[in-house]
């Protein structure tokens, strides 16, 4: 298990995960946010994209993140990556490798494993960043370890919601889920401090630029949040990679989506880019982000 997640490993290392997982584990939604299914694993690759080899022959436009990247509660053939697809020429394959709840460690393991086997094909890398302090980690279960968890992590925790995977009255009665329940959150509360969240990110984004020189690709990184960081410090990001072959998200906060937004659009017209009572893009934001995003580096291709 240590080895098929090493950075060592290739992004097959997934294949044992998907022979026993016929269904993705991630919901489609209609508009109104109700589940009405899941997608199937198609390949080994642990990614709705289509990989063959006629796909793997072309150069490589990755796309790496959370749920917003993955295309969470939206049926494959609409993600950001597939509408990005369609604009570029039959040149290129784009892969999305996004996995809801994770954050920047995991896209730094997802992309060293596909440039492991496919380095000398990738072309472009879109890396959205999520929160800070979301990383993940090992966790024991009933079946085995598993790597499942979204887990933010400090030495003083206090007024973190509990995981809503138990009711209160399952935590006060079990130890064990009363400690975990104060160490593991799915409310994105901010319980690593800034100065460490921010040296991880710096962290990562280097680790990545320097593969982008060991194996030749553009980088451009967007949030996916809201409010990823004040001003001064994406100014001070900018301007510490500029000499590389790197393209911050011009946008304010660095989320693309924020890019269509004007002073004529009305709550109604932007609400209708995101699920209701879900709020990831729907199939229409996903189009929004990826035709603002090529319109962001076209001179790329």
């Amino acid at each position: 298990m240590k080895v098929n997640w090493s950075s060592l490993s290739t992004p097959d290392c997934y294949a044992h995960d998907i022979i026993g997982e016929k269904l993705t584990p991630y919901a489609n939604k209609d508009e109104n946010g109700n589940i009405v299914g899941y997608d199937e694993w198609e390949n080994i690759y642990r990614t709705r994209s289509t990989v063959n080899d006629e796909t793997l022959q072309r150069k490589h436009i990755m796309f790496l993140g959370d749920s917003f990247v993955y295309g969470h509660g939206i049926t494959r053939g609409n993600t950001v990556s597939d509408y990005f697809d369609k604009i570029v020429s039959d040149e290129y394959s784009c892969f999305n490798l996004g996995v809801p709840g994770t954050g920047i460690d995991t896209v730094l393991l997802r992309l060293q494993q596909w440039c492991n086997m496919f380095d000398e094909q990738v072309h472009t890398v879109y890396i959205g960043i999520s929160e800070l302090c979301r990383l993940r980690h090992w966790e024991n279960s009933r079946e085995g370890w598993e790597w499942d968890e979204e887990v933010y992590t400090s030495d003083t925790i206090s007024d973190v919601d509990y995981s809503p995977n138990f009711n209160n009255d399952m935590i006060d009665s079990n130890p064990y889920l009363h400690h975990r329940a104060q160490t593991i959150t799915r409310g994105y509360n901010n319980v690593i401090s800034k100065v460490n969240s921010v040296a991880k990110l710096d962290a990562i984004v280097m680790a990545v630029i320097n593969l982008s020189k060991a194996y030749n690709f553009n980088v451009y990184f967007f949030s996916t949040n809201s409010k990823l960081l004040p001003d001064e410090d994406i100014t001070v990001l900018k301007e510490q990679t500029e000499n590389y072959n790197v393209k911050w998200c011009s946008g304010k906060h660095l989320n693309p989506a924020l890019l269509s937004w004007t002073e004529q659009t009305t709550p109604e017209e932007w609400d209708s880019n995101y699920i209701k009572n879900d709020w990831h893009w729907n199939a229409k934001g996903c189009n929004m982000v990826a035709t603002t995003l090529h319109d962001e580096t076209h001179y790329w291709y």
